[in-house]
């Protein structure tokens, strides 16, 4: 028997946005405080960096040696530090709150050092000097966010589970996107949840394994150039072209006046195939008074624009 060829394949992430709806007050709560106790940390951390480097800089100008009390810019350095807020003097109420929420904050404060790295190779030194692209301070906004990293979250239908948000009856969050989740029933790298004005939202983020385009697949692929004159045109030749709107907006007017023409209530719709969905237009109160409009002048000397201004004002 002739073995079958296998396909390659790798690993991807796909992030999925959904909205979090029906959330109990308690959880609300919670979420706040989760949002706030991330925007502190980040705080914390940024600040303490911030007072190394300028210890740093200063041993450097007097041609001193300087030693880092930690791993500053690792992440499971300041994953760490994060862990030994909780230690500290007048911070134990970050127990209250999920600690992988906290370190959450400090692998987001890690990619943020790590983009301005980056960054910084193209920079010009007035851009350095100024500190252009370095992560800043956080203050109370409607922006807030917390994340859940590297620890597996439950996340199956549309309910999320969210640690240490929740209640003593309600453990998860129902979550709600035009077309269901297109990954249920996939591992969960990390959950993103920020709110919006009055909104919350929260990106999952799925991990999934994906067959890798080879060379050879490329050659079958066609590129498609959208156009006025011609709709769509393809890189082998072909196109489409679009139908003479002017013909098109003939027939809708032809159609219209049909409508107009119709009685309202009548089925004429279900014989000429039409929806009921589409919108008439019946005769108003003030077309229906003109109706006996010439039994009513024969008796009376008022003109009809008087009594077309009367039926108006009513």
């Amino acid at each position: 028997m002739a073995r079958q060829a296998t396909i390659p394949t790798q690993t991807e992430q796909r992030n999925v946005r959904f909205r979090i709806v029906g959330a109990k007050p308690t959880q609300m709560r919670m979420m706040r405080g989760h949002a706030g106790m991330t925007r502190f940390v980040w705080n914390t951390l940024l600040g303490r960096i911030q007072d190394e480097d300028k210890a740093y800089a200063k041993a450097k100008k007097k041609g001193e040696k300087y030693t880092y009390h930690h791993d500053t810019y690792s992440k499971f350095g300041l994953c760490k530090h994060a862990d030994a807020l909780k230690r500290e003097k007048g911070l134990e109420w970050l127990g209250d709150y999920s600690a992988v929420a906290v370190r959450g904050a400090a692998f987001a404060l890690t990619r943020a050092y790590k983009a301005y790295r980056e960054k910084k190779k193209e920079m010009t030194k007035e851009d350095i000097e100024r500190g252009k692209g370095k992560p800043k301070f956080k203050a109370k906004r409607g922006d807030d966010w917390f994340r859940y990293e590297g620890t597996p979250i439950k996340c199956y239908g549309n309910t999320l589970q969210l640690p240490k948000v929740s209640t003593k009856h309600t453990k998860t969050v129902r979550l709600q996107r035009k077309g269901g989740n297109p990954y249920d029933g996939l591992p969960v790298k990390a959950v993103t949840v920020k709110q919006q004005g009055k909104r919350w939202y929260a990106t999952v983020c799925y991990e999934l394994t994906v067959p890798v385009v080879l060379d050879s697949d490329l050659k079958t692929a066609v590129g498609a150039d959208l156009g006025v004159a011609q709709q769509v045109t393809l890189s082998n030749g072909e196109y489409a072209r679009a139908r003479d709107l002017a013909i098109l907006e003939i027939k809708r007017k032809r159609h219209q006046r049909r409508a107009a023409r119709q009685q309202g209530g009548s089925t004429w719709k279900k014989s000429a195939g039409i929806s009921t969905r589409q919108k008439l237009r019946c005769p108003t109160a003030a077309a229906k008074r003109f109706q006996c409009l010439p039994a009513y002048l024969g008796k009376s000397k008022i003109s009809v624009t008087t009594i077309r201004m009367c039926s108006r004002a009513k």
